[in-house]
């Protein structure tokens, strides 16, 4: 009914969110809404026509929420441009660009609704990895940034050849305890645990925006831990934390 009342009252400019095929059958001359041709895995070209005497914040108001629905809010990298009439379109303003979707976990964590795209294999790079305190050597954060580099190549989730990640791991190591070795073989699990703990965050390319933060304690009681053990269990947390299944946590 909407649909119907704007095409009335075209001359005082009336835009409404919907798709362009929506509206086909009012009158062939009057073509407005999104549309978008799927251009890879993951990335559309998204456009959205209006009318000469619509807002045009209101049109890109109409194309980011489309984006949202494509991807999920904040779940994608985009940047439209606006222009008039067009070969293709029969409206006389539109805006068009290319949306690239990210991690579709993210997009779950903002909002619980079902979104058209849900990708797989989001790419990873390894942005830093440091320690919190001067107290934890800083050969800790040097080679758990060597194991979890091994680890996403292990895993596929870092990107192949020059093909762009889709976001940056920033780890910070907070606290980590390894018992020494004397006091392990004497007392065991009464000597306590070896544990590390790491803020772990997930951000876009080339910006400290986070899209998925988290902290991670690893801890391991057995007798038989050693520096090795606690580094490998807590890069496998951290896996499990980039590829949405959780960590395991204690051992």
């Amino acid at each position: 009914m909407a649909f119907l009342f704007c095409s009335i009252l075209l001359s005082y400019g009336c835009a409404t969110y919907h798709e362009m095929e929506d509206v086909a059958a009012l009158d062939a001359d009057i073509l407005t809404g999104y549309q978008e041709r799927k251009i890879s895995e993951g990335k559309f070209w998204l456009i959205y026509t209006g009318l000469s005497n619509d807002d045009p914040e209101t049109l890109k108001g109409f194309w980011f929420k489309r984006a949202d629905e494509l991807c999920g809010p904040k779940n994608y990298s985009a940047s439209p441009s606006q222009k008039a009439g067009g070969s293709y379109v029969k409206g006389t303003l539109y805006l068009e660009g290319e949306v690239a979707c990210m991690d579709m976990e993210i997009a779950e964590h903002n909002s619980p609704k079902n979104y058209i795209y849900n990708p797989k294999g989001v790419k990873y790079v390894i942005k830093s990895v440091t320690t919190q305190s001067s107290e934890i050597d800083s050969n800790t954060a040097v080679r758990l940034r060597n194991a979890l580099n091994a680890a996403l190549q292990q895993n596929s989730l870092q990107p192949e050849g020059h093909a762009p990640a889709s976001a940056e791991i920033i780890v910070v190591v907070q606290r980590y305890r390894l018992r020494t070795g004397l006091a392990n073989e004497m007392l065991g699990f009464l000597s306590g645990k070896d544990y590390i703990e790491s803020n772990v965050k997930v951000a876009r390319i080339g910006s400290s925006e986070s899209l998925k933060e988290k902290e991670i304690k690893t801890s391991i009681i057995s007798q038989f831990s050693d520096e090795y053990a606690l580094r490998e269990r807590h890069t496998k947390d951290i896996i499990a934390f980039l590829s949405g299944s959780g960590a395991s946590n204690e051992k």
